[in-house]
């Protein structure tokens, strides 16, 4: 299996991965703890970006009947489901 760029440019693109993440961390973390009560570091990775998985999980626990994004809009209201549709549409991973 052929690998791609050399192993500068593939640390080079796993860094730009973790500065853009980082910096969407910075962008929103102040919103998120006001809106969730919790910070936002606890469900962002420095690689992965935000866990929308573990968000759901541990503070969210949509039901079966429910996604993620319309029980956000029920207890946390348009401000809370607008911010985390925008922390997405920020997160490149």
């Amino acid at each position: 299996m052929k690998q791609r760029g050399t192993s500068t440019e593939r640390f080079q693109g796993l860094a730009a991965i973790v500065a853009a993440n980082k910096r969407c961390l910075l962008k929103y973390h102040e919103t998120f703890r006001m809106i969730f009560g919790q910070p936002m570091q606890k469900y962002t990775h420095p690689l992965f970006g935000f866990d929308i998985i573990k968000f759901d999980d541990v503070l969210i626990k949509s039901g079966d009947n429910e996604s993620c994004a319309e029980a956000v809009k029920r207890l946390f209201g348009d401000r809370g489901a607008k911010l985390i549709e925008d922390i997405l549409k920020e997160d490149i991973t």
